[in-house]
């Protein structure tokens, strides 16, 4: 958790997010705060094994269950303003 929103994984490992929403960082509709926990719909079909809230962004791994941690991918949302999400875009 941070000041202004959330994150949880329910059963299945799957990724939960509420509260403010300024910077996409809980998806959905810019700018619309989310009061209740809902699923990302960006990644219905992953199994995140790990998540972090920064303050204008969320961080999930999805784990893929096997013996090959090259599969396993780093999702990410929010503002992008310092790169911290790997790519040279505003928002991702």
């Amino acid at each position: 958790f941070t000041d202004l929103h959330g994150s949880t994984l329910g059963i299945g490992h799957k990724l939960f997010l509420k509260g403010k929403n300024d910077f996409c960082q809980c998806n959905g509709d810019i700018n619309k705060t989310q009061w209740d926990w809902t699923q990302d719909e960006n990644l219905l079909s992953a199994r995140i094994k790990h998540v972090s809230c920064g303050y204008y962004y969320v961080l999930g791994i999805n784990r893929v269950f096997n013996q090959y941690p090259e599969d396993d991918k780093l999702y990410g949302s929010g503002s992008n303003s310092e790169c911290q999400l790997g790519s040279k875009m505003d928002k991702v």
